[in-house]
């Protein structure tokens, strides 16, 4: 199995031992790897091999036209940056003022009130009203859950004989099970769906964000309204208090 690759933004400043060097930002993109093209979208697997073989645990790559970035190959290298919350922090704002304002990426990585955006007690803080909620789940009753989402789904395949498994089995369960898991309706959890998958495909981003946002601020006044043992309900009742902004980012 190849290792999941993630993508490192050193801070600026002394490194120490941390494993990746710092990029000049006047340095030529000729020789980075654009993950941005047809070609890679085509082939992604064929590209992260050829990467691994040339540069090892650390690719230099071009995210998005103009946005240069350091990609992680390597497990073993992906933990230790992880875990340098020093040189490595999750909080993008320094990042995000060298990037173009009309970046298809910007909008997906741009600083947001949540957890995965921010370092230091503010990470904690997201980060524990997030685990408070969820590890609330309960994951025994969940396995009957996730059974009578599904055997809809296969009897409807085994219907007709054919599936294709992502689209006809795997995403239409995740989705469900999800929507189980946050007390999210069927339709919002639609359109939560699209809004995700325009912001991280970058085709159009922005749109996409605010799609997303639209949704999860419904929901979160559902919630407020009609609260029930759910995810969200518990994340707003936290002792955190985040305001509704930040509950959008968390749920």
């Amino acid at each position: 199995m190849s290792t999941p690759p993630s993508i490192s933004y050193p801070r600026t400043g002394h490194l120490g031992s941390c494993p990746v060097a710092r990029t000049a930002p006047e340095a030529s993109t000729e020789a980075r790897v654009p993950v941005h093209t047809p070609e890679f979208a085509a082939d992604p697997h064929r590209i992260y091999h050829e990467m691994r073989t040339e540069f090892g645990d650390l690719a230099p790559i071009e995210l998005a036209p103009g946005v240069p970035a350091t990609l992680v190959l390597g497990y073993h290298t992906a933990v230790r940056i992880l875990h340098d919350t020093e040189h490595f922090p999750t909080d993008p704002r320094t990042w995000q003022t060298t990037v173009p304002p009309d970046s298809p990426v910007l909008p997906m990585m741009r600083w947001h009130p949540a957890a995965r955006y921010s370092s230091g007690p503010d990470h904690q803080r997201y980060r524990q009203a997030s685990k408070d909620s969820i590890d609330a789940v309960d994951a025994h009753a969940m396995h009957t859950v996730v059974e009578e989402l599904a055997v809809p789904l296969i009897n409807g395949f085994c219907e007709t004989g054919t599936a294709e498994l992502v689209a006809d089995y795997a995403r239409p369960l995740i989705v469900a099970v999800l929507n189980r898991i946050t007390g999210c309706p069927p339709d919002l959890g639609a359109r939560i769906t699209a809004g995700t998958a325009a912001r991280f495909d970058t085709v159009d981003a922005v749109a996409g964000m605010g799609l997303l946002r639209s949704a999860l601020t419904e929901l979160i006044r559902l919630k407020r309204d009609h609260p029930g043992h759910d995810a969200t309900s518990r994340l707003l009742a936290h002792p955190c208090r985040l305001d509704d902004g930040k509950y959008s980012r968390s749920c």
